[in-house]
């Protein structure tokens, strides 16, 4: 008989994040999977349809109810609240299975970094302390935030490291013309540096053989701020790109932004932002704040420090983004920063199998 995993979405999580991160691991595991959510999902494809079971949760006496009935092997988890509910169920004999808990991000930490309420955050923490020990598997995002789980709380067996991933992966073909095509993907907010990123096209912005790619959802925010400095000129396009044209605009780009402050959250996070320009083939700029990423890209010579990449010259940048011995590192590497390939080896779908 086939076990069966549950993968419990939390409530907080927006319907885009679901899709895009809890789906393709269930998708992936070989067990009979269900995906308990608030959302209703009617864009399945069909592999999805073929594999996954959804139920849609319309509160907490139904979260409890479709727990009970499922009797699942495993219940996949990412929410403090959610594991106490489970470990609770489990406790009163109303559920027997074995807990995945994934540390996405430390909770606590964040919600310090937003200001909440200290004593909410002293909560938070010690139900996340309670979850690192308490549940049966681990995953965490990062190594930095394995190593930073187990000094808080403690070493312990069954941790594994699952890496934010990309929905795609391109073979890049390298175009050894004239122009260099330098690009920022991502949001404005202040924590995502778009300020330096503004700092680095100025100090750019005099060679006429690059352009710089904006590609955000807020574009009339990013043309203010670009305006303020200015910096708006022929060689900068701010656009916005649905999700399905993404991959093949960044084919075309060569460098790609992603700078941080050197912080607890940002050193154990995972930035999507750069598996994605790992899986176009696109060289990452980093600053030390970028988590595992900055290290692994700079060791391994496929990537840029921000202060390194502002003292090469247009033949060097050309020199680079033409290489193909980088280009090939890359498409190496993004092997591992596949999301299908990541999903396939979560330990979420590498245990219980008949």
């Amino acid at each position: 008989m086939n076990k069966k995993t549950l993968f419990l979405s939390p409530n907080t999580l927006k319907k885009a994040i679901v899709e895009s991160q809890i789906l393709p691991l269930a998708a992936a595991c070989k067990n009979e999977t269900i995906l308990l959510s608030k959302y209703e999902f009617d864009k399945l494809s069909k592999f999805e349809q073929s594999k996954i079971k959804t139920c849609k949760s319309k509160g907490l006496g139904s979260k409890i109810r479709i727990l009970n009935k499922i009797k699942a092997d495993y219940i996949y988890i990412r929410d403090p609240f959610d594991f106490i509910l489970c470990f609770i169920l489990r406790l009163l004999g109303f559920i027997n299975c074995e807990f995945v808990y994934d540390f996405r991000g430390v909770a606590h930490e964040e919600m310090l970094f937003k200001n909440s309420k200290a004593w909410k955050c002293l909560i938070v923490k010690y139900l996340e302390r309670f979850a690192y020990r308490k549940a049966n598997f681990i995953s965490c995002v990062s190594n930095n935030m394995k190593l930073s789980l187990m000094k808080k709380y403690g070493e312990r067996n069954n941790v594994s490291m699952t890496p934010c991933g990309a929905d795609f992966r391109i073979k890049k073909i390298i175009k050894c013309n004239e122009i260099v095509n330098f690009c920022y993907l991502g949001g404005l907010s202040e924590w995502q540096k778009f300020e330096s990123v503004c700092n680095t096209i100025d100090h750019f912005k005099h060679i006429d053989k690059i352009n710089f790619h904006i590609i955000t959802k807020d574009i009339e925010l990013a043309k203010y701020q670009l305006k303020q400095k200015g910096l708006l000129s022929e060689n900068i396009s701010v656009i916005s790109l649905a999700r399905s044209e993404l991959p093949s605009y960044l084919s075309d780009m060569d460098y790609g932004f992603v700078f941080r402050d050197n912080t607890f959250i940002n050193n154990t996070a995972s930035p999507i932002k750069v598996s994605e320009y790992i899986c176009a083939g696109i060289i990452p700029v980093l600053t030390s704040g970028v988590g595992d990423f900055y290290d692994i890209l700079k060791n391994s010579g496929l990537g840029l420090d921000r202060a390194e990449f502002h003292n090469m010259d247009l033949q060097e940048l050309k020199a680079m983004k033409n290489d193909d011995t980088i280009a090939r590192g890359l498409y190496n590497l993004s092997e591992f920063y596949s999301w299908d390939k990541l999903a396939s080896t979560h330990i979420v779908n590498q245990i219980g199998f008949n």
